[in-house]
């Protein structure tokens, strides 16, 4: 976990996806901690991997970009069940937490290479139709979270 966190500062993004893979297949658990959010900045580090940017030498190529953009989404759709599973408890601070939660992914700019629209353009329609969906799922927790009155 430490390595990764330290290849993201590094913007070595494809390396810490390495290396957030890695930890997750040592301890599953790191990948379910709510507060921590392990996955969820291990989908960032594959996202921007995903897009080009970052400092690996060498860089992924297309292959490998494409790969760590559908790593990015799994890792994603499975920090959204989890999160689906917290505003399940019904309590107030669960759907604001989990508002909250849903609203920073949706302006990350790690994201935006799988989120905006100008950047998935650039994706075969596969992976347009995949982002798009992931998204959609997103903006209806975040939807159904949003706290009341």
């Amino acid at each position: 976990v430490a390595l990764a966190q330290i290849a993201f500062i590094r913007r070595c993004f494809a390396g810490a996806s390495r290396l957030w893979s890695d930890a997750f297949a040592a301890d599953r658990k790191l990948a379910d901690d709510r507060r921590t959010q392990h996955a969820y900045n291990a989908a960032c580090s594959a996202a921007l991997a995903g897009c080009g940017q970052g400092k690996d030498d060498p860089p992924p190529d297309d292959a490998a970009r494409v790969k760590l953009r559908h790593q990015a989404r799994e890792w994603l759709q499975a920090e959204l069940a989890a999160w689906s599973k917290v505003l399940e408890s019904g309590s107030p601070e669960a759907r604001n937490l989990v508002h909250q939660i849903l609203q920073h992914w949706q302006g990350d700019p790690d994201l935006a290479g799988i989120r905006e629209e100008a950047a998935l353009a650039k994706l075969s329609q596969e992976e347009q139709k995949a982002c798009r969906s992931l998204w959609t799922e997103v903006a209806a927790l975040r939807a159904k979270a949003r706290p009341g009155p």
